[in-house]
């Protein structure tokens, strides 16, 4: 799939794109995963992999030191490095910060240049995000193993953990947490013997020589009358509208019936949003309606994506004042009969995840 969004000079936001609101920071993410990718056993397309080197060759050529840095770090784990401009940013890098130090001592460990990447790393100990603890991590790993700094960034990791939302918040954000804490549980022992795990009352004992692996999975939906709506700055509603514009009975629906969903955005202050994407997940007895007339889509919507199970509706940077909404409405299908959960609907901006609101979970019946 990432491999789908490349294009000629940059990677789109969407397979179906030939353009999309991006910054550079996101190709050069989209690049290093597919790095990782390969580096892990994937397989590339030679087209796909020869692009992504074209475009990293450009980028570390950026005065931008960030991009530059990030640019050499990816090119020297794809076994293409720009050793000539390594070297010029080693030699500016009192103007570095952590995060690029940590990226390219990353890049010089990766062509055997272990006294530059130790400078670089030198006294680097108090990162201020995820990001730089999780590039920092992965460095040492790289360079020292018993490097005594590597125990406490994992702790500090695990400690900067959401424990609500059980993440780091954004996805990029988990990306790089969790290949860096990958990589450091890649580097302890395993111990080997006959283990017992208890859970639940219950004993299961290894009887055998090897090493024992137990794993377990529990999928839950949480009982519709426990589920709150939830606001913070901005708050969240959906209402079911039949096609002539009146409210919809959710309680009397009949199977074949055309619903519309309005989704309507609050903001309690007056304040900039951007990147929010809403997450309207359908009950089991509707579907979209995809050959829908196209009326457009309002200003602040940048793209929406009717998927069988869910409507996503992403957002444009857009401003609100105090009390003042915006609306996107869409249409359903009824097409089978029962009872079903209404899942609730949300929003959440993409890169502040603690800005989100939660609305209107109850249940759906259908008649025949």
């Amino acid at each position: 799939r990432v491999e789908s969004m490349i294009r000629a000079t940059d990677f789109v936001m969407w397979p179906d794109c030939n353009s999309a609101p991006w910054d550079r920071d996101v190709s050069l993410y989209a690049a290093h995963v597919l790095v990782e990718a390969e580096r892990s056993g994937a397989r590339l397309k030679p087209a796909s992999r020869q692009q992504v080197l074209k475009f990293l060759r450009a980028w570390a050529l950026s005065p931008t030191n960030s991009i530059s840095a990030y640019a050499c770090h990816t090119l020297a784990l794809a076994r293409a490095a720009d050793k000539d401009r390594m070297l010029h940013l080693y030699d500016r890098r009192a103007d570095l910060g952590l995060l690029d130090r940590a990226r390219l001592a990353r890049a010089f460990v990766a062509v055997h240049d272990r006294p530059r990447a130790t400078a670089l790393l030198a006294g680097a100990a108090s990162p201020a995000s995820v990001k730089e603890a999780s590039f920092l991590l992965l460095a040492l790993l790289e360079l020292d193993r018993g490097d005594d700094r590597i125990p406490a960034l994992a702790r500090y990791l695990e400690a900067n953990r959401d424990p609500t939302r059980f993440s780091w918040g954004t996805t990029e954000s988990n990306a790089h947490v969790l290949l860096a804490l990958g990589a450091y549980y890649a580097t302890l022992p395993i111990v080997e013997g006959r283990p017992e795990i208890a859970r639940d009352g219950a004993t299961l004992t290894n009887v055998g020589d090897g090493t024992a692996f137990v794993s377990w999975r529990s999928l839950t939906l949480p009982d519709a009358s426990t589920v709150t709506n939830e606001a913070s700055e901005l708050a969240i509603e959906r209402t079911f509208l039949t096609a002539d514009g009146a409210a919809a009975d959710l309680g009397e629906l009949h199977r074949g019936d055309l619903l519309f969903v309005r989704l309507k955005l609050k903001s309690a202050v007056d304040r900039d949003y951007a990147d929010l994407v809403i997450e309207d997940l359908f009950a089991g007895a509707f579907e979209p309606v995809h050959d829908a007339p196209a009326a457009g889509l309002p200003d602040w919507v940048m793209r929406t994506d009717a998927r069988d199970d869910r409507m996503l509706v992403f957002s444009k940077k857009f401003r609100l004042g105090r009390n003042e909404e915006v609306v996107y409405t869409y249409p359903v299908r009824v097409v089978s009969s029962g009872v079903y959960a209404l899942p609730a609907v949300a929003v959440e901006a993409m890169y502040q995840p603690r800005l989100a609101a939660r609305f209107g979970a109850g249940r759906v019946v259908v008649r025949d």
